[in-house]
């Protein structure tokens, strides 16, 4: 173990997050979890564009000047009650800790820090935890030193698809009916002289943002109350965010065009060898075209071809991802109740409720039913 101290400092304001940036991503490649929602690109933008009603509440932890780990924490208000949380909750699909691997101490001395400043906070809750994330064993270890009261539950998944074994293998591991079906939605597009697929590589952000927010508007996620990306601070976000990853090569967009028109869409992200299934959409006037199918296919075979080591399909378990895989990867929220009768009250309040949605399948209905009301209300 190294003798040197680490030493914890709390930034409170935006600059510091311009000031990290090249310490970020230098730890960024030594650390233990990577994915594209922990970059410093996506956590900047997320925080200038979602981020106005909270707090920045960022810890860096360093040895010798050198940045060791990031814990990425805002600070907000739900009424009187104080939550502390992930920076990106909500919009992100995976998030963590950023640690080096070989500085064990950082997270001790996380929580560490947390506790000696325990009157700032009423709640830690930290949502959208991978199952295989080395830092949630290891905060599952460490908290009953501080006799916190803490609960630890699953919440969704992310399905996915390892691409190592090549696309011939991987069709005859499937259905013959869903083998035959791709086959034939293939040999549609590729014969018609109306439609066809292009990558958006070469393609300005600026006109790919209009077309997705043109093809959003006309799918089912705005029939449901659930756009992604339409919104003037969600496609604020994504400008942003579409520039810096396609500075870094990280951002993987393709569209169905009909008669030269985009009429659906699929955005991914590549990142450390892995290719993440971030959004889709379709026109619904084209519905019998199979859109989402079409490109979800082309957008796997490409990956196999290229050997990427796996394609995520990121949060939730909608029936149209178990076409495609059947393997998950679990997520966690984790929640740690401050000391105190509001803290408490806190829980009863702003969780508790959230975990009895989850575990009852009407009440998950119920919710589905409301939220495109709800949605409608609220301003992106």
């Amino acid at each position: 173990m190294n003798e040197h101290p680490l030493t914890v400092t709390c930034h409170r304001t935006p600059e510091a997050l311009t000031r990290l940036a090249d310490a970020w991503d230098r730890l960024l490649d030594k650390a233990l979890v990577k994915t594209p929602f922990a970059t410093h690109e996506w956590q900047a933008a997320w925080w200038k564009h979602f981020g106005r009603h909270q707090s920045l509440y960022l810890l860096s932890v360093e040895r010798q000047g050198e940045l060791v780990a990031i814990a990425p924490f805002m600070l907000g208000r739900r009424g009187p009650f104080r939550l502390l949380q992930f920076i990106g909750t909500g919009r992100s699909d995976y998030l963590d800790f950023i640690i080096a691997a070989h500085c064990r101490e950082a997270l001790p001395a996380i929580i560490a820090y947390l506790a000696r400043h325990a009157d700032e906070w009423d709640l830690i809750s930290l949502e959208d935890w991978a199952e295989d994330s080395a830092h949630l064993a290891r905060w599952r270890d460490l908290l009953p030193e501080t006799g916190w009261q803490c609960s630890i539950r699953p919440s969704t998944v992310c399905p996915k698809l390892s691409c190592e074994n090549g696309w011939g293998a991987y069709l005859q591991s499937k259905s013959s009916k869903h083998r035959k079906n791709l086959r034939r939605l293939e040999r549609h597009v590729e014969h018609s002289p109306h439609l066809r697929i292009r990558s958006g590589r070469d393609w300005e952000v600026a006109a790919q943002l209009s077309s997705i927010v043109r093809i959003e508007s006309r799918s089912w996620k705005m029939a449901q109350g659930n756009p992604r990306i339409t919104g003037p601070t969600a496609t604020l976000f994504f400008s942003e965010l579409f520039e810096a990853f396609r500075r870094r090569n990280w951002l993987e967009t393709w569209y169905l065009l009909h008669d030269d028109e985009p009429v659906a869409y699929t955005i991914n992200y590549l990142y450390d060898g892995k290719l993440y299934f971030y959004n889709v959409a379709y026109d619904l006037r084209h519905a019998d075209q199979s859109p989402g199918t079409a490109l979800t296919m082309h957008v796997l075979r490409n990956a196999f071809e290229r050997r990427i080591v796996e394609y995520d399909f990121l949060r939730g378990d909608e029936p149209y991802k178990r076409l495609w895989t059947h393997e998950a990867r679990q997520l966690y929220h984790a929640v740690i109740i401050g000391r105190g009768l509001r803290a408490r009250l806190a829980y009863a309040l702003l969780i508790a409720p959230r975990w009895l949605v989850r575990r009852s399948a009407w009440l998950r209905r119920l919710a589905a039913r409301v939220k495109p009301f709800v949605t409608r209300r609220v301003p992106a």
